[in-house]
């Protein structure tokens, strides 16, 4: 799937200017705010542009059809493997259980505040999670900078589904791929800077990042032999350090190789 970061005088000038280079309308866009062209201080020094990531919509609804029709033949595959022969086909339409419409229902009313137009379908159930879809319009607006809206409604929904039991589902929200976007985006900025690490013989230290972020970056680069990964900080501010083993070894009270 195809992205673009583009910058512009305010916002509806990047996603003009994406559009165009997506060949797609404006209307068919998904956009993710990087930087919101906030101005300096009282002014003085003029207004930082407004920066976004982009994509197409269509591509979007193109990739999740593939996926489902996939998953769909993969299911009907295994029933049949499972049932024998004489057996009926199982439904391929199940209905959701009472954990994912409830957490569907909580996030869909979280949503009022957000926007009137946005619809949450329950995309997957497992035994051990729920996955919830957004659709609607303001993109920029619900997927939230690097996704920290989507995380706080995430955190939200489960917090409210899971009050007072232990080992509920983990229910988790996406919208238009961004999860697996970011996943993808992070992986090759792990490699990216893997490299450079290695060739610069120093290490390389990650802007804060929160755990689950931090858990893909450790797993991109765990079986480098050249290559150590460490969480460093407290909280919120914790960050990543990417350390080529040839360099001086960081203190040794700090994790290594997880997501704390």
């Amino acid at each position: 799937m195809r992205f673009v970061e583009v910058e512009g005088k305010t916002r509806e000038d990047a996603v003009g200017k994406a559009a165009k280079q997506l060949g797609v309308p404006v209307a068919d866009i998904g956009i993710e705010i990087l930087s919101d062209g906030s101005r300096s201080f009282f002014g003085l020094m003029g207004s930082r542009k407004v920066k976004i990531r982009a994509w197409s919509k269509r591509e979007i609804r193109s990739l999740q059809e593939q996926e489902e029709a996939e998953e769909r033949a993969e299911k009907a595959r295994e029933a049949t493997k499972d049932r024998g022969p004489t057996q009926a086909p199982a439904s391929e339409v199940l209905e959701p259980g009472a954990c994912a419409e409830e957490a569907r229902k909580v996030l869909q009313e979280l949503l009022r505040w957000l926007s009137d137009h946005a619809r949450v379908h329950i995309r997957e159930e497992t035994d051990e999670r729920v996955l919830l879809e957004i659709e609607g319009d303001k993109t920029g607006l619900l997927i939230g900078k690097r996704g920290q809206t989507l995380d706080a409604l995430q955190y939200l929904v489960n917090k409210i589904v899971n009050r007072g039991s232990e080992g509920g589902k983990r229910i988790e929200v996406d919208m238009e791929a961004y999860r697996h976007r970011r996943e993808q985006s992070l992986r090759n900025m792990a490699l990216r800077l893997g490299e450079k690490a290695k060739k610069k013989k120093k290490p390389i230290t990650i802007e804060a990042m929160n755990a689950h972020d931090r858990r893909i970056v450790h797993l991109t680069l765990k079986n480098d032999q050249a290559l150590e990964t460490k969480s460093v900080g407290k909280g919120e501010l914790r960050k990543l350090v990417i350390h080529p083993l040839n360099a001086s070894r960081p203190k040794r009270d700090e994790d290594s190789g997880s997501a704390g």
